[in-house]
């Protein structure tokens, strides 16, 4: 057999290990995408779904201003496309009406998650061949960041495969310039692509200002591209002026067909849209480098530190490898797409610093720059492999190194099953050594699990089991069974002061004392979701409800009753540290102070970043006249304030 006929034999091995892995994922997505929660975004994506459904079935203006509904976690909300949102939620209405809604959303969700992978791979065989599309699409499957939020993130995930199709499609457009009817096929194709990322989010409007340079780069750069246009230069402009005109005008109207704010005026609200979005505020506390900040005081380091203690080590490695043998990389692949690959992977990062854009929960909402990333290190793992084909030992220890490498996000994946996207690398020292130092299930993904323990183990009474908690829409879970369970949101400080049965609570907003000293959860915790011994979130048995019934008598300032109910119900929990806080309220109204100030003690061994436990303190030592101690309680009290 000669060089060139093994190598088309490879080839189509490669081809179809890349057909079999598709169609795998395909089928496997959607399958695991039922094990996994609802995200926090979701339940407004499904209220804005609902919203544009009533907008073109019953005429509701709701979908066309939510700023004017007062209400923060909407507000916004009509600066996004409607595409996906109305899609799926017609889709259900329409066909599966009978089945879970949250459940289809995820099915579509991850199918968007499987096309993904499959366009990363295909451009991937593009640049480099079958080989490399195969590495690329398995180095992207085994993120578990991209994998796990493939399953649930109804923004950035389609709004990443979007992107891909259409660059997927621009290659193919440039790889058959001189040939009108493939041309106009790809522009289609391309103008398909571009309006789904625009009704994804208004950013896909950037891929107007991509497209020409990407054109530019490749007319650079490829002598075969430049030859085919310079061999009738008008004729070639006139047609690719007619193509991209098709591509642009097709994409904007499938933008923004179902995203009704646009609709009121189409010209000029899409650009609206792209300046707010830029700019805009959504406040929100984040644990970031050990330390609760304001998304708003991110430093200009956060996207690329999350990239590189969130990815898979060997792809990072491999990713910066490729840029030092950027040179040979070029001769073998082509300076425009080694461009191409660079600069949708740098710009968007470098443009959001420039912009200083609100950025916050990692770096989902550059989930789109990822396959980039994950193509530069196919293309230098590939590039290794043929650099080696006649040297046997570096091309053991290539594969050897791709193997070990991804064989640890792989094996991540099986352990933290349905919760692979808390994933730290080993770089960051892995999840044990992010709990207090970073955001762990900042999605809210394991609220599900939460909520199916609770309707597999708890006893049915004759009224309604009442579960809380703090993650969004917790009702949603129990909507199947309203006979026997009430689901609802309480903060996390009402807990004593509000009705339920059960309790969920996640780790995002627990204090760093709590985190730090492993006193979360607290000990009426009745079952825990861990991943490697880490906390995400826990069910809570309420052992009595006296605290509540001690607060009503409180706030009726019946004080004498209120102490006696909070005695007994520290006797029967002592592990609520707002019950011992009111409980050492009134043994310092009573004058008791040494039992206030052990009441006090008691409560900060079970969080000792409760704000309200030293200003407790310190009004006691005040009163007393103790001013060093009063004096070192608001010190404490003002260093959780900041």
């Amino acid at each position: 057999m000669n060089p060139s006929s093994f190598d088309n034999t490879s080839e189509q091995i490669w081809k179809k290990i890349f057909i079999a892995l598709s169609a795998l994922s395909l089928f496997l997505m959607p399958v695991f995408s039922t094990f996994h929660g609802m995200s926090g975004d979701e339940w407004s994506l499904i209220i804005y779904g609902h919203d544009i459904y009533d907008y073109f079935f019953k005429g509701s203006k709701a979908a066309l201003d939510y700023d004017i509904q007062n209400w923060q976690q909407v507000a916004g909300l009509h600066y996004y496309g409607g595409l996906y949102d109305f899609t799926v939620t017609f889709l259900h209405k329409t066909f599966f009406s009978g089945a879970d809604e949250l459940t289809v959303r995820h099915i579509f969700n991850s199918l968007l998650g499987a096309l993904l992978f499959i366009y990363t791979g295909l451009i991937g065989k593009y640049i480099g061949g079958w080989r490399t599309g195969v590495l690329a699409f398995i180095f992207i499957v085994l993120s578990p960041r991209i994998l796990g939020e493939s399953m649930n993130n109804p923004k950035d995930i389609p709004f990443a495969f979007a992107n891909v199709f259409f660059l997927y499609y621009l290659l193919q457009y440039i790889k058959n310039f001189g040939v009108p009817k493939a041309q106009w096929k790809y522009a289609i194709l391309m103008g398909v692509g571009f309006g789904l990322a625009m009704g994804f989010r208004i950013g896909g409007i950037l891929m107007i200002p991509y497209t020409f340079l990407f054109l530019g780069a490749y007319y650079l750069w490829n002598a075969e591209f430049q030859a085919k246009v310079k061999a009738n230069m008008n004729a070639a402009l006139k047609i690719a002026a007619a193509n991209l005109a098709a591509t642009f005008i097709l994409g904007y109207i499938i933008g923004i067909i179902f995203w009704p704010w646009a609709l009121q005026a189409p010209l000029s609200k899409p650009l609206e849209a792209l300046e707010a979005m830029t700019v805009r505020e959504i406040p929100i506390r984040m644990l970031y480098n050990g330390a609760y900040i304001m998304n708003s005081e991110v430093p200009n380091t956060y996207t690329m530190k999350w990239v590189f203690i969130s990815n898979p080590v060997f792809i990072l490695v491999a990713f910066i490898a490729s840029l030092f043998m950027i040179l040979p990389m070029s001769k073998r692949y082509g300076k425009a797409s080694i461009f191409l690959l660079l600069f949708s992977l740098i710009f968007p990062v470098a443009y959001a610093i420039y912009k200083h854009s609100v950025l916050y929960d990692t770096w989902r909402h550059f989930f789109f720059i990822y396959p980039s990333m994950v193509l530069l290190a196919a293309l230098i793992s590939n590039f290794l492999l043929e650099k080696f084909a006649a040297q046997k030992n570096y091309r053991y220890i290539t594969l050897a190194a791709i193997i070990l490498g991804m064989s640890l996000p792989l094996i991540w994946i099986i352990r933290s099953f349905p919760n692979e996207y808390v994933y730290f690398n080993e770089f960051s020292g892995g999840i044990k050594k992010a709990i207090g130092v970073y955001d762990l299930d900042y999605y809210q993904n394991s609220g599900k699990q939460a909520a199916d323990w609770i309707k597999e183990n708890t006893k049915v009474k004759n009224g309604k089991t009442i579960v809380a908690s703090n993650m969004s829409q917790i009702e949603r879970y129990f909507a199947q069974d309203t006979t026997h369970f009430l689901g609802k949101y309480v903060r996390p400080n009402d807990r004593d002061t509000k009705d339920w049965d059960y309790y969920i609570t996640y780790s995002r907003y627990i204090s760093l004392a709590q985190l730090e000293s492993g006193s979360w959860p607290p000990a009426n915790a009745v079952h825990v979701i861990s991943v490697d011994g880490v906390p995400l979130s826990a069910v809570l048995e309420r052992k009595t409800k006296l605290d509540m019934a001690a607060s009503v008598a409180m706030d009726q300032q019946k004080l004498d009753s209120a102490f006696s109910l909070y005695q007994q119900a520290v006797t029967i929990d002592p592990s609520n540290e707002l019950v011992l806080v009111k409980y050492a309220t009134l043994f310092a109204q009573r004058g008791d102070i040494q039992n206030a100030l052990i009441t006090l003690d008691q409560a900060i061994k079970i969080d000792a970043g409760n704000p309200a436990i030293y200003n407790l303190q310190a009004q006691i030592y005040r009163a007393i006249g103790d001013a060093a101690k009063a004096q070192e309680a608001e010190n404490m009290l003002r260093n959780l304030m900041q």
